[in-house]
């Protein structure tokens, strides 16, 4: 008989997993059949009623895997729930030398994050895409709207350039001949030879407009969730929630067609955008005050190395095109450490660690986690609204 499990995935944590899982184990639906829990957190809502019936009344192990970069914070001030589960699956050192330090040493054993097979490497792409990532927090921040008014100011004065520089070819153009590709695969062939469409599949039709990319070879793209107000963003957005099982493989697509990330706190995304060598830029002026009823003001935050950082959007613009100046040289100055320390990188794939924790405590033998396991997203099929 197969051992059964019950799962509770949030944010794409547990996806991989779960599809891993599925040939080898029972997937119960009624957490009173489990013989194991596997969730993606203990501290809140039913989730934290759950953990404590089945650890303290039913007798049952729970494991939780970490859900984003710090949730370790969940146990340490300002709010201070207590551990519930048996085992506490942490991503890398910074977020396990915070739970030794609260008491759960033995408690705590470092997987890797389970969100870094879903970030592929860089996708060509038309132009230079800047990713902006606003703050999420219990409703939008005039923050978020000041960053994105900056870049969208950076957007606009260099379109208007290109225009001024390209105005007598421009007041000829009466037509435009507009090329597409039935699939990413042509398209990257078309972009790795330099413009060459000989052997490349295509569809071409004329257009009685001007094209996109002469104006716009620098633009903005806004990710996006539900509590953001997207009136506020005139760029074309990636809207997603955590609760989307969508979520991770869309926004991954994203990243991976980004020059670089503007965010306002340093964060998963930021951190996984660092891992394929996409620069980020933290532009420190949000000062956190309450979330869920409690004050933020003196969360512990994180610090990244390899982060080009500014506390002034004035200066932000510079930034911007230094960093895109500098993008081929980027992986050279890219800390490592960062990767290793917030995203346990050395402690090798994180799928196979999580299933070798489950394995071991049913005395079964690891089946290590296939490609097949990870969902994709079409790049062809992503729709920014």
């Amino acid at each position: 008989m197969k051992p059964k499990v019950f799962i509770q995935d949030r944010n794409n944590v547990l996806t991989i997993v779960r599809n891993c899982l599925q040939s080898t184990v029972d997937l119960v639906v009624n957490p009173r059949e489990a013989d194991l829990f596997l969730l993606w957190q203990d501290v809140r809502g039913e989730l934290a009623k759950l953990a404590d019936i089945a650890v303290n009344s039913l007798k049952k192990p729970v494991f939780v895997v970490q859900h984003g970069l710090g949730a370790t914070r969940d146990y340490d001030s300002p709010n201070k729930f207590p551990l519930l589960a048996t085992k506490f699956l942490a991503w890398g050192p910074s977020d396990k030398e915070r739970m030794d330090r609260l008491g759960y040493r033995d408690r705590t054993r470092i997987v890797g994050c389970p969100l870094t097979p879903f970030f592929g490497p860089r996708m060509p792409h038309d132009g230079k895409r800047l990713t902006f990532v606003p703050v999420v927090m219990d409703k939008e921040e005039p923050e978020n709207i000041l960053t994105y008014l900056k870049l969208k100011e950076w957007e606009t004065i260099h379109a208007m350039n290109e225009i001024y520089k390209k105005l007598p070819q421009l007041k000829e153009c009466w037509a435009t001949q507009n090329v597409t590709f039935p699939n990413q695969a042509e398209a990257n062939k078309y972009l790795s030879s330099s413009g060459n469409l000989e052997g490349v599949l295509h569809n071409k039709e004329i257009l009685p407009s001007i094209p996109h990319t002469e104006v716009y070879n620098r633009h903005v793209v806004v990710k996006l969730t539900g509590l953001h107000d997207r009136l506020k963003y005139s760029s074309p957005a990636l809207i997603t929630n955590q609760i989307d099982v969508d979520a991770v493989p869309k926004t991954a697509m994203l990243i991976r067609t980004s020059d670089v990330v503007v965010v306002l706190e340093e964060g998963t995304l930021s951190a996984l955008a660092t891992m394929i060598n996409v620069p980020v830029i933290h532009v420190d002026i949000y000062k956190y005050k309450m979330y869920a009823g409690v004050p933020y003001n003196n969360v512990e935050r994180l610090h990244f190395k390899s982060f080009y950082k500014t506390t002034t959007l004035n200066d932000l613009p510079d930034i911007i095109e230094y960093v895109l100046g500098k993008e081929k040289s980027f992986g050279e100055r890219l800390k490592i450490d960062d990767c290793n320390y917030f995203l346990g990188m050395e402690h090798g794939n994180p799928t196979d660690n999580i299933l070798n924790v489950i394995y071991t405590h049913f005395g079964m033998p690891l089946i290590p986690a296939t490609i097949d396991s990870v969902p994709t997203v079409n790049p062809n099929t992503l729709v920014l609204a």
